[in-house]
């Protein structure tokens, strides 16, 4: 997994209505682009977590870096192709959407 080569390059925080919104900004030598990481955390004690990886456009990777979040979690939910998993030679066989993981 590639979080093991990931460097923190930026964390800042700020309050938007009632929650807090943690953003970290990583970079790692597999790849020439950043991935940042959201941490929406509510008054009530949920925490939304955004991920997203971005490269620099044109950039050739042999394989994109294995990305996401600990098997320890109970609820997660994605926006994307799912369950179950998806390349992108067989990416048609499944449909793009909300993706609720139950544990």
């Amino acid at each position: 997994m590639a979080t093991g080569n990931l460097l923190l390059v930026k964390l800042s925080s700020m309050t938007v209505d009632v929650s807090i919104l943690v953003k970290a900004i990583y970079s790692s030598e597999l790849f020439i682009g950043n991935y940042q990481v959201n941490y929406q955390i509510s008054a009530n004690g949920r925490v939304h977590v955004f991920s997203e990886l971005n490269l620099v456009k044109e950039q050739k990777l042999a394989d994109i870096p294995r990305m996401g979040m600990p098997s320890e979690f109970q609820f997660i939910s994605w926006f994307g192709r799912g369950q179950p998993e998806n390349y992108a030679d067989r990416k048609t066989s499944s449909a793009s959407g909300l993706v609720p993981v139950t544990p």
